[in-house]
């Protein structure tokens, strides 16, 4: 069955609490349209897979960004921060999340072998896969094949699934590995920028200052600040910012709020200024963003 990311996601800036898949089989296959919203910065303990197939993506994780065309795909290990938006004036892909555990339960020789080296693998915490290399042309197919058996379900589709992840885990050890190892600096700033995002997205509607935001991390101001630009690109207020405008279009489409109760419930105290700052974030403002994006007006 496929579904629908941006909506599952759309609010988890640190870790991913949904559940993909189910227990007996821990496995997701999403069709995602980022052409008008993003999937936000947010870490989950499962493998991420996805492959564009229609205009073009960026991908930031933690520090590092770059582009993906059409055709080319990216490997996302588990408990890495990334983020994914349009690059483009459209942007379609398609993505797998599955536990570590499909490839094999954690007391079985699969995972021993083969799962748990590549989530302790921290020269792998993302690899892009692009068409003009064999192995990773070989992995992209290998990721499209398992994304059609659980789009069409045909009888044994869970095994076939599992068959060609456990094929793509193969290849990246095989093959994915890359010659620099993140810095114990860069893992220290990454595991940093997660406690101070789940205290940002628990926080967000509050007064938060940068003084707030680097207490969460025992660290200082000056260090927040330089933590944030190195791992998420941008500074804590400007994300901030931008979580609270995000999650105000969340409120515009998903429920019949009063506009001033959406903005007061999204750390904006004052109403005109909201309406001001949500018209230049989105090219209009609040009530038309509402009209022109609720359900009930795409289902129209």
């Amino acid at each position: 069955m496929v579904e629908n990311e941006c909506s599952l996601r759309r609010g988890a800036l640190f870790r991913e609490l949904s559940q993909h898949g189910s227990a007996l089989f821990p496995l997701s296959c999403y069709d995602e349209d980022l052409t008008s919203q993003r999937v936000c910065w947010h870490w989950h303990d499962d493998f991420e897979i996805a492959f564009i197939y229609e205009g073009k993506c960026a991908v930031s994780v933690e520090g590092g960004s770059f582009t993906l065309g059409t055709g080319e795909g990216v490997f996302i290990n588990a408990g890495a921060l990334h983020e994914l938006g349009a690059a483009s004036s459209v942007c379609r892909l398609r993505s797998l999340v599955f536990s570590p555990r499909l490839i094999g339960g954690v007391d079985s020789i699969f995972y021993q072998s083969y799962a748990l080296p590549l989530l302790s693998d921290s020269s792998c915490r993302c690899v892009r896969l692009n068409t003009s290399t064999d192995w990773q042309r070989g992995s992209l197919e290998l990721a499209k094949s398992a994304w059609s058996a659980c789009a069409d379900e045909p009888y044994g589709y869970e095994l076939e699934a599992r068959y060609m992840l456990s094929r793509f885990v193969l290849e990246l050890l095989k093959h994915g590995r890359t010659a620099s190892t993140p810095s114990e600096k860069a893992r220290r700033d990454a595991q940093r920028a997660k406690t101070m995002l789940q205290y940002i997205h628990e926080h967000y509607a509050d007064g938060l200052t940068a003084d707030d935001i680097a207490r969460s991390a025992s660290i200082s101001q000056s260090e927040c600040l330089r933590c944030f630009r190195s791992v998420l690109g941008v500074t804590p207020v400007a994300y901030v910012r931008q979580l609270r405008l995000q999650r105000a279009a969340e409120l515009l489409t998903g429920t019949n709020e009063k506009i001033s109760e959406i903005a007061s419930r999204c750390g904006f105290d004052d109403t005109s200024h909201f309406s001001r700052i949500f018209r230049h974030w989105s090219g209009c403002c609040p009530a038309s963003y509402r009209a022109e994006h609720s359900p009930s007006q795409s289902r129209g």
